[in-house]
């Protein structure tokens, strides 16, 4: 389970940041086992409703190597979508999250990764 951070020249992420075991879930099983929403911040107001943000969690979000390219036909930041849940985001492919942050989307909805929706690459 991946989810995308800010490049290391946007912020001081490093690879054993306990931040990136940051996820949502009803529990903290939950959130192990779904490795779904990233609350990279540790708040619970980035989880979806019902939801709170859990630490020391089973997942781990992936840091981008400075070398990779801004974007590619598999980068898995195409499929981050805002939706109520992860299958509402799926079915809706509405509003595209690129960066990952709940913030983006409209309210009461959060960002989800890996749905079913793909975002054409950037120019």
């Amino acid at each position: 389970c991946k989810a995308k951070i800010p490049s290391p020249s946007q912020a001081p992420w490093s690879a054993n940041d306990p931040r990136l075991s940051y996820y949502c879930g009803s529990s903290w099983e939950d959130a192990s086992s779904r490795c779904g929403v990233w609350c990279k911040d540790g708040d619970h107001d980035k989880c979806p409703y019902g939801q709170s943000c859990f630490s020391a969690t089973l997942c781990k979000a992936k840091i981008p190597s400075p070398s990779q390219a801004p974007w590619s036909a598999n980068d898995p930041r195409l499929s981050y979508y805002c939706g109520s849940s992860w299958e509402d985001a799926s079915s809706r492919c509405g509003v595209w999250c690129k960066d990952g942050d709940h913030d983006k989307c409209p309210y009461g909805q959060s960002c989800f990764s890996a749905t079913l929706c793909k975002a054409k690459i950037p120019s």
